[in-house]
């Protein structure tokens, strides 16, 4: 839908388009009323409206030749409710949103108009009672409805003209269910004819009249209502309701006097080619003839039309070429149908040549202006005022015309790209008239380069006096650099001077976390560059040595120094372990668990180490990190000759008390052993069922216990613990006892549990020569299977 008020200024300039060209002719006087609603009844009680509502009342324009005045008047209300009740009936009601009038009287441009609109419509007629809540027998709705009317001066002939609108208009109700596609039809109807409306006779009942649309003319005053319902009820009732009423009235359009003013610069030698003139004017009068005094040679003599804005405008030509206007003062006139307005101005186009400067220093054009470089930073300078604008470039850029204020200065204000000059010396020239001023700015657009040469890995040795260095290209100047392990509080800013375009930074690591550390360096120099991006570079910082170890050595003799082997232990992830063997240098890789930290095994096997001399061999071996860091372990085993081997095993006791109830769920036998030798292997009831095996620590005065050890799965009667141990020289030692279980397998202690028979195990004799056989074979197997 239209804006409520555009419409009405579309009329005007319609109407006093229409107005002749001949004689003016405008009206002498007019009246105007609108208002959004009105409601009447013959009998009954007419609720919540006394007057018409939105109502701009019966203005007049009083006449004021030669100019008649204009006024306007403006009623608005939000909303309204309203109703008509008689004989218990809801005759009829209304509810509205928005409700206007308007009237705007125009004399001067020869148009009176007035409008009314109500948004929101929302009417019931015939409310009745129906299973205890309102029924109507007629609904009807619409978004919006409006209503105008105008009188315009055609030709010295007042002439009317009127239009409704009615926007999304609708029907319900027993009736209106009927009514509603004739309705429909009918609002479609709205713009094209007057009058357009409908009339229902209910026999017996009541009788209803739609009007949509309504015009009528009497005389000069034409009234539009956008919409009018009227309800008769039995013929004794009776209703009205008029929604969006409009009227005009224009008694008469008189010839007018004209009305005209006059302006004009000064001229000087910018204007004088087509000096400007312009000024008011009658609207409908005649032609606007502009002369001067002198009159020049030609005369300067021009003429033009009134515009329907009541403004005119026209150009002379002052200068030589034209009308050829002296210098000095010369008097401008307008006349229109006899009404002349005249002004005196001056002609000053003497040669002078005006003073024009560009204020220094000039801002560095630098990479981050030189695409709105003259706005921000600002250039400016002096100049002549009256001398007109000042054109600037900027090396081979037109930079535009800045205006030169009344007190002699300029400032151009505006961005110019300067990109595509080249670095070095840009002169900045002002040009005003016949003068000229210039500047000279720097272009400095190649930010520095700075580069991180060296960021070593940060280690246990260099961690507090840690340096990282590079190259820069602006010397003396500082490097700015940051050095961060991604914790914002760990951040550290550090400025360094660049020096025979080289920079180093000193400072302490400890504080930072392990882990990658991450160091930038930039430079910013007199121009204002930055070296972007940074310069940036990653280094690890690892304080922690890898866990490498020496398991320790077997002794070397004849039997194995042509295939000797050496273990350890190492960590994943790290270097291979070098290993040393009196001298002798090998290379053991670290293998076992993936996952990066874990620890590992290193073996090296096959080693020949028949050259090694007799006597003390020392083992070495050693890990590096990625970082650096370097762990090592060593142990020291012994190299003897053939007739130095030692062929004596171990000797190597067992006490066995017996098992019983107290102790079979954490039995411990012990004995004695060779301190320096290998563990003790223990076995408990080797040969029964439940046997359990263990192994026990040698400890230093040559004694062993077993860890407590669960032996309730033995059967009841005799048990054998043997205990077995090897030396460096593989010599093996065994020895054992015999005890008793005097508890069931599996039992609570009960002698009576008895789940297995007792059998006989002979003790002694040839029995235990082939236990200890036995006992000495699985551990020579377990040997081989080791090397």
């Amino acid at each position: 839908m239209r804006s409520r008020f555009g419409r009405v200024v579309c009329a005007m300039a319609a109407a006093a388009a229409l107005v002749a060209a001949g004689g003016a002719s405008a009206a002498t006087s007019a009246q105007g009323r609108g208002y959004g609603l009105n409601l009447s009844a013959s009998l009954g009680n007419v609720v919540g409206l006394s007057a018409p509502l939105g109502d701009t009342g019966n203005n007049q324009a009083p006449q004021a030749p030669p100019a008649p005045q204009d006024f306007s008047t403006y009623a608005p209300l939000l909303s309204a409710t309203a109703g008509v009740t008689a004989l218990g009936l809801n005759v009829l009601s209304v509810n509205t949103g928005d409700i206007y009038g308007r009237t705007i009287s125009a004399l001067s441009k020869n148009k009176v108009d007035s409008e009314a609109q109500v948004v929101g419509l929302d009417v019931s007629v015939l409310g009745l009672p129906l299973l205890g809540n309102r029924a109507n027998l007629l609904s009807l709705k619409a978004d919006a409805v409006t209503a105008e009317a105008r009188f315009t001066c055609v030709s010295g002939t007042a002439q009317p003209s009127g239009k409704a609108s009615i926007t999304g208009l609708s029907s319900s109700g027993t009736l209106g269910l009927l009514l509603n596609p004739l309705i429909s039809g009918l609002g479609s109807l709205l713009n094209v004819a007057p009058n357009t409306g409908l009339n229902v006779q209910i026999p017996l009942v009541a009788s209803l009249t739609l009007l949509l649309n309504e015009q009528s003319i009497s005389g000069n005053k034409l009234t539009v209502n956008g919409l009018r319902l009227g309800v008769s009820v039995l013929g004794a009732i009776n209703s009205d309701l008029t929604v969006a009423h409009a009227e005009a009235t224009m008694p008469n359009c008189q010839a007018a006097p004209g009305s005209v003013s006059i302006a004009v610069p000064n001229i000087n030698t910018s204007n004088q080619t087509a000096v400007p003139i312009t000024g008011s004017c009658t609207v409908g009068g005649g032609t606007v003839t502009v002369s001067s005094n002198p009159s020049g040679n030609p005369s300067s003599t021009t003429s033009t039309s009134c515009g329907g804005a009541g403004t005119y405008s026209a150009n002379i030509n002052a200068s030589p070429s034209g009308s050829n206007l002296p210098d000095g003062s010369i008097s401008f006139f307008a006349n229109q149908d006899g009404v002349v307005a005249s002004t005196a101005v001056t002609k000053n186009t003497a040669v002078s040549t005006p003073n024009v400067t560009v204020n220094t220093p000039l801002p560095v054009i630098n990479a981050a202006n030189a695409s709105n470089y003259g706005n921000t930073p600002l250039i400016s300078g002096t100049c002549t005022a009256g001398a007109g604008d000042v054109s600037v470039n900027i090396g081979s850029v037109p930079a535009g015309a800045a205006a030169c204020s009344s007190g002699g200065t300029w400032q151009l204000g505006v961005d110019v790209n300067v990109s595509g000059l080249p670095d070095g010396f840009v002169v900045i020239t002002a040009t005003q008239g016949a003068g000229s001023g210039s500047g000279t700015a720097t272009k400095d657009t190649v930010a520095p380069s700075v580069v991180i040469t060296s960021a070593p890995p940060i280690i246990p040795a260099n961690a507090a006096s840690y340096v990282f260095s590079g190259s820069c290209s602006d010397s003396g100047t500082a490097v700015n650099t940051t050095v961060s392990d991604g914790n914002p509080a760990h951040t550290v800013s550090v400025a360094a001077t660049c020096i025979s375009n080289q920079w180093s930074v000193t400072r302490n690591m400890t504080a930072f976390n392990d882990g990658n550390i991450t160091f930038t360096a930039s430079q910013t120099d007199a121009a204002g560059n930055t070296t972007t991006p940074p310069a940036s570079r990653v280094a690890l910082k690892d304080l922690t040595p890898p866990i490498v170890t020496v398991a320790q050595p077997a002794q070397i003799n004849e039997n194995n120094q042509g295939n000797f082997s050496v273990t350890g232990a190492c960590t994943i992830g790290d270097s291979s372990v070098s290993i040393t063997i009196g001298g002798m240098a090998q290379t053991g890789v670290c293998e076992g668990p993936k996952a990066l930290g874990d620890p590992g095994v290193w073996t090296v096997t096959g080693i020949n180490a028949r050259g090694l001399p007799a006597g003390p061999v020392q083992v070495t071996a050693t890990q590096s990190d990625a970082a650096g860091n370097v762990g090592n372990a060593q142990a020291t085993t012994t190299k003897v000759s053939a007739a130095e081997v030692d062929t004596t095993p171990p000797i190597v006791t067992v006490t066995a008390p017996l098992i019983g109830a107290d102790n079979e769920g954490s039995y411990q036998p012990s004995g004695t052993c060779e301190a320096g030798s290998s563990n003790v292997t223990v076995i408990i009831g080797a040969g029964l069922p439940g046997a359990a095996s263990t192994t026990a620590i040698c400890n230093s005065n040559s004694t062993w216990t077993a860890p407590p050890t669960n032996v309730r799965g033995l059967p009841q009667g005799p048990v054998i613990v043997t205990a077995t141990q090897s030396d460096s020289s593989g010599n093996v030692g065994a020895g054992q006892a015999q005890t008793s279980k005097t508890t069931q397998a599996g039992g609570n202690g009960d002698p009576g549990e008895n789940l297995y028979p007792m059998l006989p195990v002979p003790v002694g004799g040839a029995w235990a020569g082939l236990l200890l056989l036995a006992t000495g074979l699985g551990f020579l197997r377990r040997r081989q299977r080791r090397n």
